[in-house]
């Protein structure tokens, strides 16, 4: 059984210091494949574009179905207002999957979730991986979260809009995030380096009061 990878990002209005042309587009993978791991990538713009706040999935196929999945992402997700300190950043798997035809569904449970001071790796895929590739706990600790996250995917034409089925969340509020297919080399040449790191970690914080 042979394994396709492909990969797939979101192309939102704004600048970047990455931009994508009809090369970097992987067509030879869709949702029709029955077996087949798909990544997405979502680029923000703006200011947003940096330090890998940008949110990150995989989908796995089985049999033309979605039966796995992931998420890297920030703690905006589950923080609608966010003000006066860094986000922190996690990986995820992705809970209550639903897909059928042009729909699919999924539950992050913050509730399980490790936050960490930077972007995690696309090769890394749970908490303890990451803590063993060096990963620093977040500096906000204690933040307060949802309990879930749910989400809602529209799939056509070789893209997804995923929205959060909270009606407040930001990103529901203006329609959604669009996901399009990119080559996993592409995504590896994103610069996701985060300038703020060192300053989110816990430890850091930790070091500071000792002073």
């Amino acid at each position: 059984m042979r394994l396709l990878i492909t990969t797939f990002a979101i192309l939102l209005m704004g600048m970047s210091v990455f931009s994508l042309n009809i090369r970097d587009i992987d067509t030879s993978a869709t949702a029709s494949d029955a077996d087949s791991i798909v990544y997405y990538y979502c680029f923000y713009g703006g200011e947003y574009s940096h330090n890998g706040e940008e949110p990150i999935m995989e989908l796995s196929y089985k049999d033309g179905k979605i039966v796995k999945g992931y998420f890297w992402g920030t703690s905006d997700e589950a923080d609608d207002v966010r003000e006066g300190f860094y986000p922190g950043y996690f990986v995820r798997e992705m809970e209550q999957i639903y897909h059928k035809a042009d729909s699919m569904a999924f539950v992050l449970d913050t509730r399980k979730t490790k936050f960490f001071s930077g972007p995690i790796g696309v090769d890394i895929h749970s908490a303890e991986e990451a803590e063993k590739s060096g990963a620093h706990a977040w500096l906000q600790r204690d933040k307060f979260f949802q309990d879930s996250l749910a989400y809602g995917g529209k799939i056509q034409d070789g893209s997804i809009v995923v929205k959060q089925k909270n009606p407040e969340n930001y990103w529901t509020q203006n329609g959604g995030r669009k996901f399009v297919r990119i080559t996993l080399d592409s995504l590896k040449k994103v610069d996701r380096s985060c300038s703020f790191e060192k300053n989110n970690r816990w430890s850091t914080w930790r070091e500071g009061t000792k002073e």
